[in-house]
């Protein structure tokens, strides 16, 4: 099978509760790469919360099916920190679009 992508170890550490300046210094990516893939790994959680299917979140988000089932996985096998948990930024994320 396929290993775990760096993406997936990036988020990871940010469900862990992790600031974005530390998981740059520990995975070597810089602080936009990390505020990317945080984005996005909220934007595919927030899709399959609302119960789109992997095809569509994938084409939504522009990233793989494959990465969108990593994500999905990792969020639902992985115990995040309160703040970190989908409810509250599915929230936050859902009163911005309402502001628009």
């Amino acid at each position: 099978g396929r290993s775990i992508s760096h993406r997936s170890i990036i988020v990871k550490e940010w469900l862990k509760g992790r600031e974005y300046t530390e998981i740059c210094r520990n995975t070597h990516h810089s602080v936009a790469a990390v505020k990317n893939y945080i984005k996005k790994f909220k934007r595919a959680i927030a899709l399959a919360e609302e119960g789109f299917d992997t095809h569509t979140i994938a084409f939504l988000v522009k990233i793989s099916a494959v990465l969108v089932k990593q994500y999905y996985h990792l969020y639902h096998s992985f115990e995040a920190v309160p703040h970190r948990k989908a409810e509250h930024w599915i929230r936050v994320l859902k009163s911005l679009a309402n502001d628009k």
